[in-house]
């Protein structure tokens, strides 16, 4: 929830070129700094890297998802015994 996509210019690039879609390797790096390098002053990003947060993400809201649905199955039960009463 951190991470902020932003579209930006390199540095190097003129201001006529398309914007680059990415992230602030600022601001990842306090987050995964593992997932940013340094070539000739410049910080990048490992982008490879982003794939295993999304499937840890993917799997943490999973497990929110059936956690509701055990909850919802749980309450209509009760509520269809309630309406049969």
């Amino acid at each position: 929830m951190q991470l902020n996509p932003a579209s930006y210019h390199m540095k190097k690039q003129a201001e006529n070129d398309k914007k680059k879609i990415g992230f602030i390797a600022q601001e990842v790096e306090a987050l995964f700094p593992e997932l940013v390098k340094e070539n000739d002053g410049y910080l990048g990003l490992t982008y490879s890297g982003f794939g295993v947060l999304a499937i840890q993400a993917i799997k943490e809201q999973q497990a929110v998802i059936d956690s509701q649905e055990e909850r919802i199955n749980a309450l209509e039960a009760r509520l269809s015994a309630l309406e049969s009463r």
